[in-house]
């Protein structure tokens, strides 16, 4: 799984995602009416050796393959106005709350 971290205020949730060695193409984010999921796909570092045949691997312990993280909210989200912010290896997810005004009933 991704690491998190996840805030609320009164009116948006705050996801920070760290991503580190990927590009923002890279990363998919994908929102429902209460859930967002954020994927991306770690390569592990002894590709980058992929032209010595004498590279191998002695120790690993980063994240390689591919990652998936889904947060399921108590509050639909407004999907038209989630925005997401990459930089660093690090992504800054805001999801406004959809505010549902309530209607009173006339019981007749």
């Amino acid at each position: 799984t991704l690491d998190i971290d996840l805030i609320e205020t009164k009116d948006i949730y705050y996801i920070k995602a760290a991503v580190p060695g990927v590009t923002k193409d890279d990363v998919l984010i994908e929102a429902g009416d209460n859930d967002i999921t954020i994927e991306t796909t770690f390569k592990p570092y002894i590709e980058e050796f992929a032209e010595d045949e004498t590279a191998e691997v002695i120790s690993s312990s980063l994240k390689s393959g591919r990652c998936v993280k889904t947060v399921r909210f108590e509050n639909s989200l407004d999907l038209e106005n989630i925005t997401a912010k990459f930089a660093n290896g690090i992504v800054i997810v805001t999801i406004p709350k959809l505010i549902i005004p309530k209607h009173k009933v006339n019981v007749e």
